[in-house]
């Protein structure tokens, strides 16, 4: 399993646990619910969040390579 299909198996299984989507969820809860599914710090997870958001931005504005 990559580690990309191993997080979404995570995102997933708390999203069922939860009946929530990750996505709906404001920027602190993000970054407090990221740190369990990825047992992260509190700094890794708000520069993870950071980066997505970055990378969603690129997307919309079709310079995401």
């Amino acid at each position: 399993m990559t580690l990309q299909e191993e997080r979404k198996q995570r995102i997933l299984a708390w999203e069922e646990k939860n009946g929530r989507k990750l996505e709906s969820l404001t920027r602190r809860e993000w970054i407090e619910e990221a740190r369990y599914i990825f047992a992260l710090t509190e700094w890794e997870a708000e520069a993870y969040l950071d980066h997505l958001i970055a990378q969603n931005h690129d997307k919309v504005r079709g310079t995401y390579k």
